[in-house]
């Protein structure tokens, strides 16, 4: 259910929240967002969040993909003082599981005292999460109609196995190797 989560957007009546099948493993749920209108902001902002990571965890880990015009998602930590930090992570029409670093995030000016050289996220005081797309960030996506799915978000330590993931290198899409139509069975 989408229970303590709820829309926030510039056009309100622009959108549609579902709950379906749908993760990167069988069985999970996903929330399906569908805009008619993206115009400036959608987002979809978790409830009041407390103690949400454990001792040592420090990265946030979620499953995701996008709509055919719907290649980027913002993933918003606000902390307990009211700074907002963003990650905008890119979306491919298949579901993919991303890990997202404390540096990976952004800070959005909302507090004077806080995003200054070499300040960063601190998860411990994490009291809310959203994700969405807005124009100020997620500058690759048009205007209009646009979708994306969200399935399981949680997090993470810092283990050998995702450092392993985070330092992965993703090849680039080269002719000879994409696109799949030019491999054989």
């Amino acid at each position: 259910s989408t229970d303590g989560w709820k829309q926030n957007s510039n056009d309100e009546q622009g959108s549609v929240q579902t709950i379906e099948p749908g993760g990167v493993n069988p069985g999970e749920k996903a929330l399906h967002v569908k805009i008619e209108r993206f115009t400036v902001w959608n987002t979809f902002n978790s409830a009041e969040l407390k103690n949400s990571f454990p001792p040592g965890h420090t990265l946030v880990v979620l499953s995701a993909k996008g709509g055919p015009n719907t290649n980027q998602l913002a993933v918003e930590c606000d902390e307990k003082d009211g700074s907002r930090w963003i990650a905008v992570i890119p979306l491919t029409a298949q579901w993919r599981r991303y890990i997202i670093k404390p540096e990976d995030f952004k800070f959005w000016i909302s507090v004077p005292t806080r995003g200054q050289w070499g300040d960063k996220l601190n998860p411990e005081n994490i009291n809310r999460i959203s994700v969405g797309i807005a124009m100020t960030h997620t500058l690759a996506i048009p205007q209009g109609k646009n979708e994306y799915w969200v399935g399981y978000i949680g997090t993470a330590e810092l283990n050998e196995e995702n450092k392993e993931l985070l330092n992965a290198v993703n090849p680039p899409a080269l002719d000879i190797l994409c696109p799949g139509y030019k491999f054989y069975e």
